[in-house]
């Protein structure tokens, strides 16, 4: 997650230089003492983003920090500050980064915190392979579209929607971030960051009214900059002047996406799309209705493709095999339209049978007998085991009561020796590791065995984990359900409202605050306790499990160095020591996070 806007009218510069200049890590870390902040990642006008760990979670976070100017230069600022801060925290959508905490430091300096995206943006993508193909331009702009059609129900303007807010992280999914210029659409509730007759955004993707003095700014103004990225996507250049549509500047373009920008991009608002549910299904168009050319194979954006996690797209990156060539089309099954086996053809079977009957008539003819058909080459059939579901945790929820302490979760079930077909034997204990060739790549090796490690670390500990939490989370959305009945039937309305609040909250984004508002009722503080406690057992399980892998990564390295020194290969050697100093100093890693968690 990065922070490089460049806002038309940035807030003044502090200090004498002219520039304020954000503390170090360190710095902060004594005004935050309960975040571990790691490193700053970004900066820009309206503040800078430091990565961190939460330390009651360990989870990554990302600390974006405001510049005191902002305030000073208007003392109503930290009001609103905390209220647009309550505003982004009730959002809770897939594709939108979640805000976990706000507040001020110890010597006054305002902040954010929010989830840590792990990945790239948009921004970076077309930069290094300088435009995107359609398909991946047209998976984004459709995510993009759902996550502010939300924002923008709720009221919400985001107004500096760019490729560099727009993240992908390493599983593919979307996630809109930097909500810091967003605006209430209302006049009569706003209470943005901003000022009024203030154009702040980037100026490409500025929408015209934008700019007027005393225009009211909605959710088409975002259209507008979605237009802007789709035409920069498709084509890498920004749409400036008397541009070329799309189709016009590349022929493998589909030109049904000259309409949609067109009209995206028409400098009267009341001519553009009304709403991100308009040029949505505009784009749906697109995806779910092939490409006719005379003489040509379909081009539909999107082949059909299996069931997936919505938010899901291809990211081209180095952790993405065959991303380079970008062949692999993003998913998108919400709007795939299912199979109709009425409408498959019939004619390759027609044709089939016609060449049967006719090679049957020319044996006999012949008098010949026909040839023994080929046996079909056998297959084998590779079956996944799925690991057993955790037991639910209990979570009892007597009203006004304190539930019991959970239940302390079993151990994880042990792990099972791959069989002899396995493609990971060298992480299996007490297997053999394959020779080492002379002709071998070390470096091919290397990357084979970290694949191995952690194939292994996912199906024998994390899956085990995911269960486990499923498990849990179920158990607490029944356990929520059960209080808010007790709840509505004693007529607490207002525990019956958070509980119903927190379930909608937990329903979309599957985890529990590390911290708990002094007003939260005490049946939902309870419940969380419950949550957290053995949400902290499974994850501590789980890092006991991984310490055993590392050991056998361990061994199979110190192996293969044996292996290729008595190869003379003392190069390949000092690569093995390498890999396996940088494997122990994970593994300590995992030692001190088990230590600290205990």
């Amino acid at each position: 997650m990065s922070d490089s806007s460049n806002p038309v009218a940035p807030p003044k510069s502090t200090g004498g230089s002219g520039r304020w200049e954000p503390p170090t890590p360190e710095e902060l870390q004594e005004l935050l003492p309960q975040y571990q902040v790691q490193m700053l990642i970004g900066r820009g006008g309206m503040g800078a983003v430091y990565k961190g760990t939460q330390l009651s979670l360990e989870r990554d976070v990302a600390i974006k920090l405001l510049p005191p100017a902002i305030e000073r230069q208007d003392l109503a600022f930290a009001e609103r500050f905390k209220n647009e801060a309550r505003l982004m925290g009730r959002m809770n959508h897939p594709a939108i980064v979640s805000v976990y905490d706000f507040g001020s430091t110890v010597d006054g300096q305002l902040y954010f915190v929010m989830e840590f995206v792990d990945g790239t943006d948009v921004q970076r993508m077309i930069a290094r392979e300088g435009k995107l193909p359609p398909e991946h331009a047209l998976a984004i702009t459709a995510h993009l579209c759902d996550a502010l059609g939300y924002a923008h129900k709720q009221g919400i303007v985001h107004r500096d929607i760019k490729p560099s807010n727009v993240l992908i992280d390493m599983e593919g999914r979307i996630k809109v971030a930097d909500f810091g210029l967003a605006k209430l659409s209302d006049k009569n509730l706003n209470f943005g960051l901003t000022q009024t007759g203030m154009a702040l955004g980037t100026p490409d993707y500025v929408a015209p009214e934008s700019l007027m003095p005393g225009s009211d700014v909605d959710g088409r103004a975002d259209i507008y900059a979605i237009g802007v990225m789709l035409y920069q996507m498709l084509t890498g250049d920004i749409p400036r002047g008397m541009f070329k549509m799309p189709s016009q500047k590349f022929q493998s373009i589909d030109p049904r996406f000259d309409a949609i920008i067109r009209r995206a991009l028409e400098h009267d608002r009341e001519e553009r799309y009304q709403s991100s549910l308009e040029l949505r299904l505009a784009l749906d168009v697109i995806l779910t209705t092939p490409r006719a050319e005379p003489g040509q194979e379909s081009s539909a954006a999107l082949p059909k493709q299996p069931p997936h996690t919505p938010g899901r797209t291809v990211v081209p990156s180095s952790r993405n095999p065959g991303s380079s060539q970008q062949r692999i089309a993003p998913q998108h099954e919400p709007y795939e339209p299912p199979p109709n086996s009425a409408t498959t053809s019939t004619l390759p079977y027609v044709i089939a049978a016609l060449l049967i009957l006719g090679i049957g008539a020319w044996l006999i003819i012949n008098n010949q007998p026909p040839a023994t058909a080929p046996n079909p080459p056998e297959t084998t059939e590779t079956t996944t085991t799925t690991p057993p579901p955790a037991p639910e945790p209990k979570i009892t929820t007597n009203a006004g009561s304190k539930p019991p302490p959970p239940t302390p979760p079993g151990p994880p079930p042990p792990v099972k020796s791959a069989p002899a077909s396995s493609k990971t034997p060298a992480m299996v204990p007490g297997a053999p590791l394959p020779p080492a060739t002379a002709n071998e790549s070390i470096q091919s090796r290397l990357s084979q065995l970290e694949s191995q490690f952690q194939s292994a670390l996912e199906r024998d500990v994390n899956a085990v984990y995911t269960e486990q939490l499923n498990a849990l989370g179920a158990g607490y959305l029944t356990a929520l359900e059960r209080t808010i009945q007790d709840a509505s039937k004693a007529a607490r309305l207002d525990e019956a409202l958070a509980l119903r609040e927190e379930k909608q909250r937990f329903t979309t984004h599957k985890f529990v605050p590390s911290i708990d508002p002094a007003d939260l009722h005490k049946s939902l503080v309870h419940l969380r306790n419950t949550f957290r406690s053995t949400e902290k057992k499974y994850a501590q399980q789980k890092d006991a499990a991984i310490l055993p892998r590392y050991d056998r990564y361990i061994e199979v390295l110190n192996t293969l160095e044996q292996e290729v020194l008595t190869q003379g290969r003392s190069a390949d050697a000092a690569a093995v020591r390498t890999k396996r100093d940088d494997i122990i100093a994970r593994r300590k890693q995992s030692v001190a996070k088990l230590s600290s968690g205990a």
